[in-house]
């Protein structure tokens, strides 16, 4: 871990402290101001009586990166800005927005999605991005500018325990609200950059689509080399997610390496001399920033191209390139720019891949020596997917809670296959965005992402070898990361210090496995969840969570989900008629079959199937401490029990509104 003594890399971890500190707290703009005059004040005072040492010299820079990180965080904080359109949205009524498209996004059954730059926010000018449902009326482009009429809604929390948080997502990307559009009305064009890469994006699309290409091979071209993954279907990514080969769908950094190489070739035959280098690395900018801006300027892209352009720099000017300081370098300039893009899974996923890479891959290649060019290719190739895995194996656990075994079997397949796809496709597209169609070139290009996914296909059949639903929090992550450094730094040394630290850290990773396994067992629970077309219940008793059915339907899924966030197992299923008990508290649910209110004193009445009972006669009869919806009742229904609760004095839980209902012991 000799890279860790770089100061550029302690530089770069305190501004990311900054940047971490400043996100969790949610520092405003005058508290980081705060906190780095803090700190300089303290580092200075700390210089001055220390002059002696060289140490307390770089204990203020330290501290000043530290510094610029939280201010970076704070000063890029978009929804703090009074001109933000999420300070002005009102709940419940339309408003009319202008907005420019910016980023088309999947589609779902009902609309197009895109994520649009807001310009003005009723007759007031605003700023900010925002998630736009637009109807399927008509098409609609890049950098079209139109004023919409609609909802506007602000995104809203998991309704359900252990559920994605789409709006932690969506905040992470700068965008706090959806738009859902009734009325759109055209008002012209921005042509920026953006507008003329979709044009382009779109005329090659059109063009291979005139030409017949195979319309999956078309959608795989799309993802690969234009960054848009919107045709890819369901089959297609559910395939290389159980292969553990779902990464190459966004273009990253392997694409942009794939690019460079293939560049260096073209271009190798130039003379070498410094004019000519310096040609030659403008070109290669040139290319890489423009193959950036038509796929979509994503996290990945930015980093990746950011990073190979320096690697391309150190090249021109002939110095051996420390790739630890470009990499660090490449972070550090996208960070100070864009400090969301730190808390983008793609982001951590690309940087910890490349720094694994880049510290293991050359041990595990010296441990073989094969003879053989052949062999010498497969040991490269086997000991990058090693460590690449290995460096983003706890990322994947805390994010996705799969792990695909087969993960090697897979990169042997893709890495040859991917290269020849990003040559031709890349001069496939760009010869179809300007009219010209090969048919040898697309019968070729067709042909290897036919092979490419049939193998993709049939390993992710054997479904065996992919272990899901794994529990995994964040204390986890931390600790399996320690564990993996202190380890490889230990067979590194062989010290019985390094050991020691290596065995520390993972009994560290034991404890805190076995106290979230204690915190779970304490936690008994009853939980009412949000869910649309059915009653779904569960009762969490120790580590077995037992889903209470009143039919034959059940929601598998939502259960296991549940399960895996609090490091617990599914159990039997349990029936019921209309009574639950748990603990001390009755529970009566009235549903579409409900036919009579029995006298009884309940603690809880669950409506669900938009039940016909008569509410006020239910609370005169059961005298009920609380109601819940759940989320099949109908609206109407919902907003009419809420008016009867407020004028009986009986707090009303709607699990649509204020996420599922969960009693504790």
């Amino acid at each position: 871990m000799g890279v860790i003594r770089f100061p550029l890399a302690k530089a770069t971890l305190c501004f990311i402290g900054g940047l971490i500190l400043s996100k969790v707290c949610q520092l405003s703009f005058y508290d980081a101001n705060v906190i780095s005059l803090v700190n300089l004040l303290t580092a200075a005072i700390f210089v001055r009586l220390q002059r002696s040492k060289p140490i307390p010299i770089a204990v203020v820079l330290f501290a000043l990166f530290f510094s610029v990180g939280a201010l970076t965080e704070s000063a890029n904080r978009q929804r703090d800005y009074d001109a933000n359109y999420s300070r002005r949205i009102i709940d419940g009524q339309k408003q009319v927005v202008l907005v420019t498209l910016r980023e088309k996004l999947k589609p779902s059954k009902r609309h197009f999605r895109y994520v649009a730059a807001v310009n003005a926010l009723g007759k007031r000018p605003a700023s900010g991005n925002i998630m736009i449902h637009l109807p399927l009326k008509k098409s609609y482009q890049i950098g079209e500018r139109m004023v919409v009429s609609g909802w506007l809604t602000k995104n809203a929390a998991p309704a359900n325990p252990g559920q994605f948080d789409y709006s932690k997502y969506l905040a992470n990307k700068s965008i706090f609200a959806q738009l859902y559009a009734t009325d759109v009305k055209s008002v012209g064009f921005r042509k920026d950059c953006f507008y003329y890469a979709d044009k382009l994006r779109s005329a090659s699309s059109d063009n291979l689509a005139k030409a017949k290409f195979n319309p999956t091979a078309l959608a795989m071209v799309n993802a690969l080399i234009l960054g848009q993954q919107q045709d890819l279907s369901a089959e297609v990514l559910h395939d290389y997610q159980y292969a553990g080969a779902v990464h190459i769908l966004s273009v990253s950094g392997l694409h942009v390496g794939f690019l460079l190489i293939f560049l260096n070739f073209t271009l190798s035959r130039m003379p070498h001399t410094n004019r000519w280098n310096t040609i030659k690395f403008v070109a290669i900018l040139l290319v890489l920033w423009s193959f950036a801006l038509i796929a979509g300027l994503s996290p990945s892209v930015v980093r990746s191209v950011t990073m190979f352009s320096f690697v391309a720099l150190g090249t021109t000017i002939r110095r051996s390139t420390n790739v630890f300081h470009t990499l660090l370098v490449s972070m550090l300039l996208i960070l100070m720019f864009r400090p969301s893009f730190l808390f983008d899974v793609g982001f951590q996923l690309s940087y910890c891949a490349l720094f694994f890479i880049l510290w293991l891959q050359p041990k595990f290649s010296s441990l073989w020596e094969p003879p053989h060019r052949i062999a010498r290719y497969l040991r490269d190739l086997i000991s990058v997917s090693l460590a690449a895995q290995l460096g983003t194996l706890p990322l994947s656990l805390y994010y996705f809670h799969q792990f695909p075994c087969l993960f090697l079997l897979t990169n042997l397949v893709i890495i040859p296959f991917l290269g020849i796809i990003m040559i031709i496709g890349i001069i496939v597209v760009l010869l179809a965005g300007f009219g010209v169609t090969l048919p040898f070139l697309l019968v070729l290009l067709e042909s290897c992402i036919q092979i490419q996914n049939h193998a993709i296909r049939w390993i992710a059949g054997q479904e065996y070898f992919v272990f899901q639903d794994i529990p995994f929090n964040t204390a986890l992550l931390v600790c399996a990361y320690l564990i993996i450094v202190t380890v490889v730094v230990c067979l590194q040394r062989k010290t019985v210090k390094h050991l020691l630290v290596a065995l520390s850290a993972v009994l560290s990773f034991q404890g805190a496995f076995l106290l979230t396994i204690v915190l779970s067992q304490r936690n008994n629970e009853w939980v009412v969840f949000h869910k649309k077309d059915n009653l779904a219940i569960v009762q969490k008793a120790g580590r077995i969570v037992t889903p209470l059915l009143k039919s034959t339907e059940s929601d598998g899924r939502l259960f296991k989900t549940y399960a895996m966030t609090n490091f617990a197992q599914v159990g039997s299923a349990r029936h019921f008629a209309n009574f639950i008990s748990f603990g001390r508290k009755r529970v009566f649910v009235a549903d579409s079959s409900s036919a009579f209110i029995p006298r009884s004193n309940i603690e809880i009445l669950l409506l669900t199937q938009s039940t016909r009972i008569n509410l006020e006669r239910a609370i005169e009869f059961m005298n009920p401490k609380v109601v819940v919806a759940d989320g099949s009742n109908g609206k109407t229904y919902i907003k009419r029990w809420s008016e009867t609760c407020r004028t009986q004095k009986i707090p009303f839980h709607a699990t649509g509104k204020k996420g599922s209902y969960i009693v504790r012991e």
